[in-house]
């Protein structure tokens, strides 16, 4: 027999809620699910020592209206809970390979602005800006005690400027890329730490 998508579905969230606590087990921590904390219900929460975790997991596409309950029930555990920590997961289903990480067009961009210009991205002019990241998808993930490490794909959109060349405007490309990267919590928020691989595809440019 073979099970129809509607129900294995309907047991997915269960099934990445019971993964995360069994991971987090294994690391020392007690985690209770479900639990209700003021006005919200978390889907996971994992306590060891001074340290205390909050999980929201999400399954298939997250709406707008969702996100947005999300950061108010993230700033009320953050305010109740001084130094905690508060991961969205969003994962797809069995058949949809995308994992979800809110924000994480700027997560990308921020750090490739403030770390410097890719060498690939930044032979291609004489002053190459990062204008813009889109489109990125999260292939691979895995959370550490005090990280989490990611693999994605996207596309960099960058302002080519020949400022030592008259005749030649600034102009606008965008390139897809591939990357690995290091995402940690520092003061409450999520930023990325540490980019091991980069690597933009800009045949584009010299066809």
């Amino acid at each position: 027999m073979k099970i129809d998508k509607q129900y294995l579905k309907k047991y997915y969230h269960r099934a990445a809620v019971d993964q995360l606590c069994a991971q987090y087990n294994k690391r020392g921590y007690k985690v209770t699910v479900e639990e209700r904390i003021g006005d919200y219900r978390v889907d996971m929460v994992a306590r060891k020592d001074d340290s205390i975790i909050f999980f929201e997991v999400k399954t298939g596409d997250v709406r707008a209206e969702t996100k947005a309950r999300i950061k108010q029930q993230a700033s009320y555990l953050k305010e109740t809970y001084p130094g905690c920590k508060f991961f969205l997961i969003a994962v797809r289903y069995p058949d949809e390979d995308t994992i979800v990480i809110d924000n994480i067009e700027e997560l990308v961009y921020d750090y490739l602005v403030s770390s410097g210009i890719p060498s690939d991205l930044d032979e291609l002019s004489t002053h190459t800006s990062i204008e813009d990241v889109e489109s990125v998808s999260v292939n691979s993930i895995e959370i550490t005690n005090e990280s989490i490490l990611i693999e994605c794909e996207g596309r960099v959109g960058v302002q080519l400027d020949y400022n030592n060349r008259e005749s030649d405007a600034p102009f606008y490309m965008s390139f897809p890329f591939t990357m690995k990267g290091e995402l940690e919590y520092n003061d409450g928020k999520l930023e990325m730490v540490d980019m091991t691989e980069f690597e933009a595809d800009t045949s584009e440019f010299y066809e």
